[in-house]
């Protein structure tokens, strides 16, 4: 085996991980159903990677993720912390109880949150009874009213992976910047139940390729994954390590505090990961990458399933399988040690979903094909010149051919890799399996895009509602991982911001987080250093 530990901090970066789920989901649905499209299975994925089997009490066989994900006390709307899969009680689920309190005690009470129609309709077919939800209302009830990232999640969740965050309340306790998680994992308790949780899932695998980390780093929850990854970095040192920074869109201009939180957030979490990669467009629904989609920033519940599938596609190589079919699986570390030449570990994300890649094949290219496809998802990314030095790893899945129903063969799409005089060290990964699209997913889609994902013309203004899983059954995507000067503006603004209004300015905001001078000196240094690996060119061989 080599298995994959997968963690999710944070808000949004549960809310990204809940879409990720869902794929593998419907992928292991898709792959058991004999009426399903034979691509989906004979996928060639190994979903042993990221997923464990066991056995409740009951002697219940159980396949569930290998992940644990942290979130703020009343984050997961009407569904318990401990799932309904294993019944071993909620007490070992919550956080360490303190009973030494003695100060003033502030009691905020509500009503309990109704559980959406897709939820009802769950736990109405594991009781084997017929639910009265048609695909329709639930798809609506989602599109309008999804609150939290449980509302949509339909993967049973193992009771040591979801860690309420005791005492820190969801809408009640401010949790907008770094200075308000930093240090909470720092105190014993919660730093070793979160250790005794992943240490549980890490310790049951034969080879452990490596761990992936989805952090909202938009607000407190970055300070706890820094000090989370720190202590990681002291027990798993060694293991391949790809950390993933996502956030939702931002419709205000950055004030003064915003930007020390950002500078310093990054700067915390760079040095952790092998590999970094930051995602979060401010505003993602304009973007060149929401040609085909229709989205509203405001709705989490859709930005972060876009995030999700190029996620998805980006770590695809992790989990397939030698065949005829696709080409360029690889394990997290070999991945990691391709991008990272020349000590560069932050990388920028570029994808395209759905890829409309059977419309490129009607040409002959003298370009990357993704070229042609992505679009920067990490945000403040410079387009890099074809003659910048790059390390890259490509990774396509469901290409289809123009003006018909077939899918593209491996052949097909590596014809189109025509690289020219550029010099990149590239690895391509290239799968015939698209992306499914499951009933929770949200409306995104435009008119234009068809029920596989094609691109068609559109004969008539797109509509205000999108297409779902009703009418798009499943996409092709292609992502772009790459290290390369494209991400300096990106890593420059946060140095001008540390120097400017953290050292120059000497912000009170900074002393309110409790960092003294000589500690924004030291993150300046680590923003400083990270970006001079950018600046010089070593030239080096493609492979």
């Amino acid at each position: 085996m080599r298995e994959i530990a997968t963690l999710q901090i944070g808000a949004y970066a549960n809310f990204v991980g809940a879409h990720f789920w869902n794929f593998q989901d419907e992928l292991l649905g898709l792959a058991a159903d004999h009426e399903a499209d034979p691509v989906f299975q004979r996928s060639g994925l190994d979903m042993d990677v990221l997923y464990r089997t066991g056995e409740t009490r009951q002697g219940v066989a159980t396949y569930t993720p290998r992940l644990v994900a942290i979130d703020l006390r009343g984050s997961l709307g009407a569904v318990r912390s401990s799932g309904s899969l294993y019944d071993e009680g909620q007490g070992v689920l919550h956080g360490t109880q303190l009973h030494t309190w003695t100060g003033p005690v502030s009691l905020h009470k509500e009503e309990p949150p109704e559980k959406s129609e897709f939820l009802k309709r769950l736990e109405a077919e594991e009781a084997g009874q017929q639910s009265n939800a048609t695909d329709e209302t639930i798809v609506q009830g989602l599109d309008e009213r999804v609150q939290s990232w449980t509302d949509y999640s339909k993967v049973q969740l193992h009771p040591r992976s979801v860690y309420e965050i005791e005492g820190i309340w969801n809408t009640v306790t401010p949790f907008d910047s770094f200075c308000h998680g930093k240090g909470l994992f720092t105190q014993s308790f919660r730093l070793e139940e979160f250790q005794e949780r992943f240490r549980f899932f890490v310790e049951e695998c034969d080879h452990l390729q490596g761990v992936q980390a989805l952090v909202d780093d938009s607000g407190g929850f970055s300070g706890v994954a820094s000090d989370i990854l720190t202590n990681f970095e002291d027990e798993y040192g060694g293991i391949p390590f790809m950390l993933f920074t996502v956030r939702p869109p931002e419709e205000e201009p950055r004030p003064v505090v915003r930007s020390l939180h950002d500078a310093v957030s990054f700067a915390s979490l760079s040095s952790i990961g092998d590999i970094v990669v930051p995602l979060g467009l401010p505003q993602l629904s304009r973007s060149a990458f929401a040609r085909h989609l229709t989205i509203d920033d405001a709705k989490v519940f859709q930005t972060s399933a876009v995030y999700a599938g190029a996620l998805h596609n980006a770590t695809l190589p992790f989990r397939m399988l030698a065949s005829s079919t696709q080409v360029g699986g690889c394990d997290m570390g070999v991945l990691v040690k391709g991008l990272t030449y020349a000590t560069r570990n932050v990388a920028n994300l570029s994808a395209a979903l759905p890829s409309g890649m059977s419309s490129i094949f009607k040409q002959d290219l003298r370009e990357p094909l993704v070229f042609f496809l992505s679009v920067p998802l990490t945000p403040e990314v410079a387009l890099a010149s074809s003659q910048d030095y790059a390390a890259e790893s490509y990774v396509i899945q469901g290409a289809r051919l123009a003006g018909s129903k077939g899918l593209a063969t491996v052949t097909d799409v590596m014809k189109s890799m025509n690289y020219g005089k550029q010099k990149f060290s590239s690895h391509v990964a290239c799968s015939p399996c698209p992306l499914p699209v499951p009933l929770p997913f949200p409306s995104i889609f435009r008119s234009s895009v068809g029920r596989y994902g094609d691109i068609l013309l559109e004969t008539s203004p797109s509509s205000a509602t999108g297409r779902g899983a009703l009418d798009v059954f499943s996409v092709p995507v292609a992502t772009s991982l790459r290290t390369d000067k494209g991400i300096e503006p990106y890593l420059r603004r946060r140095l001008s911001d540390i120097e400017q209004l953290g050292l120059k300015r000497q912000s009170p905001v900074l002393q309110d987080w409790d960092l003294a001078r000589e500690d924004v000196e030291e993150l300046r240094e680590v923003l400083a250093n990270t970006l001079a690996r950018y600046a010089d060119e070593t030239e080096f061989d493609s492979s």
